[in-house]
């Protein structure tokens, strides 16, 4: 039998990791059920951050680098934001269902360059219902052309990444795609969306030069080895995935290769 407490985050401003902020005078366990009210907020202070159901009508803000596993669910009246900064991530992992009145925010970091060469990084969504033309205002542009660009398997070799106009409608960012995105000045993207708790899918193509621009749809980090390990192998002509390092070739940014 597995025995659940109720712990309340009783202060009005205060971090996660103290003690003399809740109720039951300890940091919450992974059985417990966590209560933020309305006008409180916690920051998440550590790597270790865990809890069975979570109901935020208040504030709940990972710092960047540290962490949060929900093993139930999390139901949200309030706001959730999850933090990065230049060097690091802030992380969730929801295992349970996501319910909400507004949405979880997750605010990815990212460089510029005022060469537009350089200053390019690859993003995906690790939300649902996030429009595209939402980080239109923030974009570089070249001519009537944005910062953003979608992969075309299809197209010919050093025309497969394709810009969105200006007057472009995409839509929403498809889970589990990547994009490439080069921002005007240095600053965040808030990814602002229900949080996707489910299998991802995403064709891939073994057509042209057999490369897929794919992306992590979730609020928390993948393990690459794991992810490789679960393809079927006759999908893959190898088990390589080439990962983006926007701060390679001198700033013109460069793919590294991991296969484990």
């Amino acid at each position: 039998i597995t025995v659940t407490s109720i712990n309340t985050f009783t202060v009005s401003t205060g971090n996660w990791s103290d003690i003399n902020n809740w109720s039951l005078a300890r940091i919450p366990l992974a059985t417990d059920d966590v209560v933020i009210p309305d006008s409180n907020t916690v920051y998440v202070d550590i790597f270790t951050a865990e809890a069975n159901n979570v109901k935020v009508t208040g504030v709940l803000s990972v710092n960047a680098g540290e962490a949060i596993t929900i093993y139930g669910d999390l139901s949200q009246n309030g706001t959730f934001t999850i933090n990065s900064d230049a060097t690091t991530n802030g992380s969730l992992i929801l295992k349970g269902n996501h319910s909400s009145v507004g949405s979880v925010d997750y605010v990815r970091y990212v460089s510029a360059s005022h060469e537009m060469s350089k200053g390019w990084h690859l993003i995906s969504s690790p939300v649902r219902y996030k429009s595209i033309s939402d980080f239109y205002p923030s974009l570089a542009t070249v001519g009537d052309k944005l910062g953003i660009e979608h992969y075309v398997n299809s197209n010919v070799a050093g025309t497969k990444w394709e810009k969105y106009a200006v007057t472009d409608t995409p839509g929403y960012f498809v889970g589990g795609k990547g994009y490439a995105v080069k921002k005007e000045n240095s600053g965040t993207l808030t990814f602002n969306g229900i949080v996707n708790t489910y299998d991802v899918d995403i064709t891939v193509y073994a057509t042209g030069d057999q490369f897929n621009a794919i992306g992590n749809p979730y609020t928390s980090y993948l393990n690459s080895g794991a992810f490789l390990d679960n393809v079927t192998p006759e999908r893959l002509t190898e088990n390589t995935i080439w990962l983006w390092d926007e701060a390679g070739n001198g700033g013109g940014g460069e793919y590294i290769t991991k296969n484990n």
